[in-house]
Order: structure tokens, then sequence, then C-alpha cells
């Protein structure tokens, strides 16, 4: 059977560089589309596009779709939906309504959350009941920490923290930025920001490169835990800034 050869780009080693001096400044909010191909146990399984809208009443709404192209993903209907209408307020990327579904097969998983910052107020409906919550300080949901987590490496932040929402509960999302690193990827090859995700399980890694030159959206991520097989997912197409950027995928 043919492969991709983009598949080889899982396997390069991604080389460290010098630090340059100051980055660059964070980029406006402007909208994009990223189109992944993602691959489980090092085979291709399906495709996520995350993107950035700007909504007509001043908010955003990020979103991020997964679906499975490949395999037992494209058998049983795999299809993830997430998005998160949000706002920006002191350099604070806030939620205002989060949805999410799940399809896999003949079930169907949905939740849905509502954030209302002017009586610090949160409720929603986790899937096995609704919720509601004081918000105590700054939140953000499983969805747009993604996007947060991009604002973050753009600023510089050494360590960023975040406060995921959950079914109604708050669990502590910690990072460590760890130097810029010369990053292959089907685009080409490009200067990235590594950022490692602090898991309670040791065991576990997360890893994002996320690249100044495309206003630091992540071009590859790679995910181990011992309990499932690992997945990568490699950046394929850009849209951003009225440019567009496609890979040119070879097959051998």
């Amino acid at each position: 059977m043919q492969q991709p050869l983009v598949i080889l780009f899982l396997g390069l080693a991604l080389s460290p560089i010098a630090r340059a001096e100051g980055i660059a400044d964070c980029p406006d909010l402007k909208p994009f589309t990223a189109r992944y191909a993602v691959y489980r146990d090092h085979e291709l399984a399906g495709e996520t596009v995350s993107r950035l809208e700007a909504l007509e009443n001043g908010h955003y709404r990020y979103s991020v779709e997964t679906y499975g192209t490949h395999g037992w993903a494209r058998l049983l209907g795999v299809r993830i939906e997430e998005s998160s209408e949000f706002m920006v307020h002191d350099n604070e990327v806030l939620p205002i309504h989060f949805k999410y579904r799940k399809a896999i097969a003949l079930s169907t998983k949905k939740r849905s959350a509502v954030y209302n910052w002017s009586t610090r107020q949160a409720h929603g409906d986790g899937g096995d009941g609704p919720w509601s919550m004081h918000l105590d300080g700054p939140v953000t949901d499983k969805a747009l920490v993604n996007f947060a987590l991009m604002l973050s490496t753009c600023r510089g932040d050494q360590h960023p923290k975040f406060t995921v929402i959950k079914r109604g509960k708050a669990s502590p999302w910690t990072y460590r930025r760890d130097g810029r690193y010369k990053v292959p990827t089907p685009l080409g090859d490009f200067i990235g920001i590594r950022v490692d995700r602090i898991h309670p399980n040791p065991n576990r890694h997360t890893t994002t490169w996320h690249i100044p030159e495309f206003g630091f959206i992540a071009a590859r991520l790679d995910h181990d835990d011992p309990e499932d097989p690992p997945v990568s997912m490699l950046l394929m197409a850009l849209e951003r800034d009225g440019k567009s950027l496609h890979a040119q995928i070879e097959h051998d």
C-alpha cells in the first residue's frame, strides 16, 4: 500500500537553536483556518480543522473539528466538534459559550456551557446533568485553552497556567516553554517554540511547536500516554491574513 511521505516528518528530529533576542509583538486576532493530518499509532487516522472567526458582536469564535478519514476512525464515523465563543479582556481570553459534540458509530455525546462575566456565574450541561458554578477568576474551556496557549506563547510566558472548566469542574493546566527549535513540517522547515504540558501523571507527555511566522499557530503536536497509542498532528494547510499555504504530498 502506498503511504504519504508526510509520515516521515513524524520521525525527524527537531533541532534546538540559539534563542533570539526578544520576540515579535503579539499579532492581532486575525481569523485563520488550519488543517492538520492526525496520526494514531503512526498511522494516518483523520483530519483536524481549527478556525478562528471574528463575530459581528465584537466577540470571536475558536473551533476545532476532528473526523476520521482512515482505518477504524473512518469506519466508525468518528467526528468531534468543539467551539467556544469568547472575548478578550485585560489580555485574558474569556469564554462565553462552549459547545461540544462527539459522534462515534451510533453513540453521540454533547456538552455545553455558558459564562456570564458580569455576574461571574457559569452554568452548563456536562452530558450527565446540569451544573453551575461561581467564577472566582479567569477560566477557559477544553477547546479555547489551545488558543489561549497560542497567545501566551506569543507573549513569551515561560510557565503558562490556565484554569480549565470541564463538566463544571475546574482543573489547573500548566505548561513549560522550552526554547526555539527548527521544526520540519509538510509545509517546510520553520523556527518554532516548543511548549510542554505538565501532566499530573509524569508518564503522559504533550508537546506543541508554535511558529511565530504563522502567528504562533501550532504546526505540530505530539501526545504520548502509556495507556493509549501515541497521537500526532501535523499542519498541512493554513489560511491566514490573505495568504494560503498547502503541503505538497508525494507518494512512494
